[in-house]
């Protein structure tokens, strides 16, 4: 699912990895080669299929820009939300359609639910906490990122994020600190390296 940064709203992918089971299925057949038995995978059926699959498919064509996606993904996504609202992945994702819309009020409802439901939900805090700095709850974006940022330390924007607000703040210590982890898991990130330099400057500048 994408995140949103706070300025540049570039998408970036995330994917769940979970297998979902299916105990219906008929028992798999077994061929012999060599003398050893080779369970053969069936192909799944297209009536296991579900709108959730419809919807995160979609949703990755259109992080890949494919036109008229988003539509589609948005359409799909909204139906899966129905008929699963205990998924904390597609309502992060739908969260996401209504903040992408300028929704904020119901973009910070599905991403609640989401993170109630799994409070490791890094999409739903990472864009929960955008919404949050905006509105001035600079308390609650840094709990939400922190948070995030341990878990998925090569998403460089959200460490960006919280040593710009430190910096801000005059913490640069603890600035130098998030900006150091950015580059040790992105070395070449330029806007990270250019922070590092402003950092060391007398007087500070909190610019990227």
């Amino acid at each position: 699912m994408p995140a949103l940064p706070s300025k540049d709203v570039a998408h970036t992918e995330a994917t769940d990895h979970r297998i979902l089971r299916y105990p219906n299925s008929s028992p798999l057949p077994q061929l012999q080669v060599r003398g050893k038995p080779l369970t053969c995978f069936p192909a799944r059926s297209e009536a296991l299929v579900t709108t959730r699959d419809y919807a995160l498919a979609w949703e990755n064509l259109a992080q890949r820009g494919k036109q008229g996606a988003s539509r589609v993904a948005e359409d799909y996504l909204r139906q899966a939300v129905i008929d699963r609202p205990d998924d904390p992945v597609l309502l992060a994702a739908t969260g996401f359609v209504e903040q992408s819309h300028g929704r904020g009020n119901q973009a910070r409802e599905f991403y609640e639910r989401a993170l109630k439901i799994d409070p490791l939900a890094s999409d739903a805090a990472t864009n929960l906490g955008i919404i949050e700095a905006r509105e001035g709850n600079l308390k609650r974006a840094v709990e939400l990122w922190h948070a995030a940022f341990a878990r998925v330390p090569n998403r460089s924007a959200i460490g960006m994020d919280l040593a710009m607000i430190f910096c801000a703040a005059g913490q640069n210590d603890v600035a130098r600190k998030y900006v150091d982890r950015v580059l040790e898991f992105n070395p070449d990130y330029g806007k990270a390296k250019s922070l590092r330099d402003h950092l060391n400057q007398d007087p500070v500048q909190c610019k990227p």
